[in-house]
């Protein structure tokens, strides 16, 4: 009875010694998998976060919901993978004058236009901005170096030539009527003092009196 006892208790043991090994190994099976999901997934993420593609998707998804400072984030991360990418930038552009955000959008067409000098759409983007702010004068400063025909078409509503005078300048004996003619039939403005002539400080230029001098 002893021996069987004995028999018992080793077998117990055994027993328990085997549950123990199993339960160490199930236990080191799942540190392992649950580690390999972890590195997984931050490699996916470590992909994502430097993959332009990805960036640029997770953006429009956001602008799909209009959440204009997310996409604006995930587009700013595909600068970084793209530092000179162009149609990113048009679209933080066109996000940022969504948000009434128009300096902002003004610098990213700007951008845009020193990277790509015959781009179309920035030049047209911001000629728009400038013109609903008034500042015409910055649509003349922008005109200035452009060699592309299709680009320099966009300032036609802007860029005049300069009227046509006569009599010719020049010293005469007695006094003499000047007459000026705008080829694009727009108002001309004058001084008598030799100053630059603008809405402003010049004499609107009627054309039915001319300007006896």
């Amino acid at each position: 009875k002893k021996k069987e006892e004995v028999l018992e208790k080793a077998s117990s043991s055994s027993r328990a010694k085997n549950q123990k090994k199993m339960y160490a190994f199930i236990v080191t099976i799942c540190v392992v998998l649950l580690g390999a999901i972890i590195g997984s997934i931050a490699f996916v993420q470590y992909q994502n976060n430097n993959s332009y593609d990805y960036q640029v998707k997770m953006a429009e998804e956001e602008l799909i919901d209009k959440n204009y400072e997310k996409a604006l984030e995930h587009y700013e991360k595909a600068l970084e993978i793209t530092p000179k990418d162009i149609p990113v930038r048009l679209a933080m552009a066109s996000i940022c004058e969504a948000q009434g955000k128009t300096d902002e959008a003004m610098v990213l067409y700007m951008d845009v236009i020193h990277l790509s000098p015959e781009n179309v759409v920035a030049y047209e983007k911001l000629i728009a901005l400038y013109d609903k702010d008034g500042q015409y004068d910055k649509v003349i400063e922008l005109s200035n170096g452009v060699e592309s025909k299709s680009v320099m078409a966009l300032f036609d509503d802007y860029l005049v030539s300069e009227p046509v005078v006569y009599p010719d300048e020049g010293f005469y004996a007695s006094y003499v009527t000047v007459t000026m003619l705008s080829m694009e039939d727009c108002d001309i403005y004058y001084t008598l003092d030799g100053t630059e002539p603008d809405k402003e400080n010049g004499i609107l230029y009627e054309e039915d009196e001319g300007i006896e001098i």
